[in-house]
């Protein structure tokens, strides 16, 4: 395995800097290995969130909402920087792994001050002011999932380029 950041990183699971960074090429095995660990690692922040919340009494539908947004943010970059490298390693730009990440975030965002006020109605604002009313932005938040989702498997599935290419170096 190497430790450049621009070279292919190989095994299941990525060094630790390969979450962190949109540079390179992973290849399947570390990209399924580096995404499986960041769901789980939600997946337990999630259930501890939920654990702790209930005797505290944080399970406002604010605080339950603001919680789910900062896992799902806290996830962007490190499952957006390993698509981007999985992206990388079949040849392709990062491009279209960021917008649909951010597209992600962004309806999930607004559904969320829709739903609670999580930004003070500020966001809700704004996509009341274009037409995006709740169910409007809870199908797009949903569509972009799904989307993210395919673009996810599409990435797992493709085999990576064997040479070189302009990301970095191959086999």
């Amino acid at each position: 395995m190497s430790s450049s950041t621009t070279s292919r990183t190989t095994g299941w699971l990525p060094p630790p800097k390969r979450f962190l960074s949109w540079k390179g090429r992973i290849e399947r095995r570390g990209f399924i290995g580096g995404c499986l660990a960041v769901v789980l690692a939600i997946t337990a922040l999630g259930v501890a969130g939920v654990f702790f919340a209930q005797p505290t009494g944080l399970g406002s539908f604010e605080s339950i909402d603001a919680f789910a947004l900062g896992l799902m943010a806290g996830s962007f970059v490190p499952v957006s920087a390993l698509g981007a490298q999985r992206a990388h390693d079949i040849g392709w730009s990062a491009a279209p792994v960021i917008v649909v990440s951010i597209l992600v975030l962004l309806f999930a965002a607004v559904s969320a001050d829709i739903v609670s006020g999580l930004f003070g109605h500020q966001l809700a604002r704004i996509g009341w002011a274009v037409g995006i009313g709740l169910s409007s932005a809870f199908l797009l938040a949903q569509a972009m999932l799904i989307a993210a989702l395919l673009l996810f498997v599409f990435l797992a599935s493709q085999k990576g380029q064997p040479t070189a290419n302009r990301y970095g170096a191959g086999d």
